[in-house]
């Protein structure tokens, strides 16, 4: 049985876009799961960097829509909006590149929307002032309240 991999693959090989609600957290806060809807082309163009791709995951048998961060040659690097690790993959794993979306029911066009540059421009740009609130600010200011609700409860 073809997996959903080969199964999109395949199918850009004779239609030129797809669409398909969106499945997981790794690409929050822009979309949620099984709510919002991308439309995804054939890559006929060069990639660049903010580029949201469509690749294989390693096992090869689910698709995993992230975003491109860097490119060096042929190879890319990789990650979900919401996530803090990195993936490498190679330009020709990539099988389609998204275009547009629908998230709350509103059309995006990712040419033509400022919003949508301005938030690539922000995920690109602050993710080790998102990583360190995620992984170490958040947390100590955190364990500083528990500090001090356990001072005043003591009292």
């Amino acid at each position: 049985m073809p997996s959903e991999f080969e199964r999109a693959a395949d199918a850009l090989l004779f239609t030129e876009e797809l669409s398909f609600k969106t499945r997981g957290w790794s690409m929050r806060p822009l979309f949620v799961e099984h709510r919002d809807i991308v439309n995804i082309r054939t890559v006929k163009r060069g990639l660049k960097r903010g580029d949201v791709v469509l690749y294989p995951s390693k096992s090869g048998n689910a698709l995993v829509l992230h975003r491109i961060i860097r490119i060096k040659g042929d190879d890319l690097l990789i990650r979900g909006d919401n996530n803090y690790f990195n993936e490498y993959r190679k330009k020709d794993e990539v099988v389609g590149i998204m275009t547009s979306f629908f998230r709350k029911g509103k059309y995006c066009d990712v040419k033509k929307s400022l919003w949508y540059k301005l938030y690539s421009f922000y995920i690109l740009n602050s993710y080790f002032l998102r990583k360190n609130w995620v992984g170490k600010i958040k947390p100590a200011i955190s364990k500083f309240k528990a500090f001090i609700l356990k001072i005043i409860r003591t009292d």
